[in-house]
């Protein structure tokens, strides 16, 4: 992983379309505060790019995914910690295929697979962040989805804002996002 700077055009970017979501209250009081840009290893990158070329009425959307950071993430750099409790790690590790605790996958009302947000303020209600750090953190995802597919692949809930993906391979971690709400 790698920082952002705060002035660049990636960085803009994606704390645009971060906060871009959240209601204008909510957004005032919301601050970006690191972008780490993720690089995949090859091995990933192909599985991702296989999954979606093998799905062409498919399109690729940024999604959010929040889950608990136990470590300090953030605040002594980009350095992923080896707990097998902290789910913002393992993923980032593993590329979606374990989780926190090694589990797999989600479960959810589509079933087992993985679930994100299209609107971080959705998924920010499963950040949780240790005691000892000043973050929130989320991952801004790409992930590939094929609109009005059966809970077996990708799928749309009725508001379009949560996507369930059963592959990991249709998911693929692309940033971390460490915010602050104050």
């Amino acid at each position: 992983m790698k920082e952002l700077a705060l002035d660049s055009q990636a960085f803009k970017t994606l704390r645009d379309h971060f906060t871009g979501s959240w209601a204008s209250r909510e957004a005032a009081s919301l601050s970006v505060e690191k972008v780490y840009e993720i690089t995949a290893s090859r091995d990933v990158r192909t599985m991702h790019d296989t999954y979606r070329t093998s799905h062409p009425v498919s399109e690729q959307i940024r999604v959010y995914h929040s889950s608990q950071c136990i470590c300090d993430l953030g605040t002594k750099g980009p350095v992923l910690c080896d707990f097998r409790s902290c789910g913002i790690c393992n993923i980032i590790k593993s590329s979606f295929k374990s989780l926190a605790f090694g589990v797999t996958c989600n479960n959810g009302r589509f079933g087992d697979g993985i679930y994100s947000y299209r609107n971080s303020s959705l998924a920010d209600r499963f950040s949780t962040s240790c005691t000892t750090s000043p973050y929130r953190v989320m991952i801004a995802c790409d992930v590939v989805i094929e609109p009005g597919q059966s809970p077996g692949g990708s799928q749309l809930s009725p508001n379009e804002e949560s996507i369930f993906v059963a592959s990991a391979d249709a998911i693929i971690p692309r940033y971390v996002v460490m915010y602050v709400k104050h």
